[in-house]
């Protein structure tokens, strides 16, 4: 016959045991998600950050190559530069802009690229537009006409209030 603290022995969990190693597995579980989604949040965060680091440090490499040629015309006496204004980068505050205008080297026959900053209120952007015409243009042709304008940063990441 077998005995009963044998048959105990080999009956397996009670159902206080299993609720009680379930509640520990869903805590566990708990845990680890949390930290998987705050880790996947943070590392979301830090590329953004980076992407847009990467978006300023391009931005900011271009527009100090460029400057530097400001005004260049091959060696003429006067210096390259929007057609109406009298000096070779333009700045204005309303809307605000910076603007230069340079001869290309390399090109045949000669061009100059006309190059236009500025702050759109209405989408809080910052506006790249770059223009190359054989003559010399006006600084409002260089915003509106002869081809497009388009934004530097990403406008669902990026919220340019002020540029000054």
């Amino acid at each position: 016959m077998v005995s009963r603290s044998a048959v105990r022995k080999f009956s397996g969990f009670s159902i206080v045991e299993f609720m009680v190693a379930a509640l520990l597995g869903g805590i566990a579980l708990t845990t680890m998600g949390s930290v998987l989604l705050s880790t996947q949040k943070s590392a979301s965060e830090k590329s953004k950050q980076i992407m847009l680091l990467q978006n300023i440090s391009s931005t900011l490499y271009q527009l100090k190559e460029d400057i530097l040629r400001a005004g260049y015309d091959d060696g003429i006496d006067t210096s390259a530069r929007f057609l109406g204004e009298s000096k070779v980068t333009y700045v204005h505050s309303q809307p605000n802009a910076l603007g230069y205008v340079y001869k290309v080297r390399s090109s045949s026959p000669s061009e100059y690229r006309h190059v236009l900053y500025w702050l759109n209120s209405k989408t809080s952007s910052l506006m790249f537009c770059e223009k190359s015409r054989p003559t010399l243009i006006s600084v409002y042709s260089a915003a509106t006409q002869f081809g497009n304008c388009y934004s530097l940063f990403d406008p669902n990441q990026v919220s340019v209030s002020e540029f000054t």
